[in-house]
């Protein structure tokens, strides 16, 4: 610990400049923010770049908005025979719920993701597509379920019809 030549004061304020040093190692390591060199410039965009940057955005942005609101007529028009299920649905329908509405949700998410090649999109696109994706997921997995029970009625039909086919023989 202290050597015998040293007195206890002394070995105090050495312990006392060790523990000075590390608070001041702890905080005094702070992130090293690249500086440009000297003859670097910041890049700025000029109004040329950005017009047309704003021309390769709005197309993508009205394709987006097309593609989102179909994937709306879509779900829409899911929703009602899923919610009136007192009868079984056709396999046809089912089928075609379950067809539309994964395809129009993966438009929607590649659509996006190629606007945010581009540009960084709003919250509300994110949101939007987030959205989608989660009412999508609900929709498919309803109508598989709905398609399974559906399936299994008909096999337990089909069984009830060849037990009393062969009753009657």
């Amino acid at each position: 610990m202290a050597e015998p030549s040293q007195s206890p004061t002394q070995v105090r304020d050495s312990e006392n400049e060790l523990a000075e040093d590390q608070v001041r190692d702890t905080e005094a390591q702070p992130e090293e923010v690249p500086q440009p060199k000297r003859g670097d410039r910041i890049r700025k965009q000029t109004e040329k770049g950005k017009e047309m940057q704003d021309k390769k955005i709005k197309p993508l942005q009205q394709r987006f908005n097309y593609i989102y609101q179909k994937w709306r007529t879509q779900v829409k028009s899911a929703k009602q025979p899923l919610s009136q299920s007192s009868e079984p649905l056709a396999y046809s329908l089912l089928h075609d719920i379950i067809g539309d509405t994964r395809g129009l949700c993966a438009d929607v998410q590649r659509v996006y993701e190629e606007l945010r090649g581009v540009t960084t999109p709003d919250h509300d696109m994110r949101r939007r597509v987030d959205r989608c994706v989660e009412i999508s997921s609900l929709i498919v997995s309803k109508a598989s379920s709905e398609w399974e029970d559906a399936r299994g009625r008909r096999t337990r039909l089909a069984r009830c019809k060849l037990s009393l086919e062969l009753k009657c023989e």
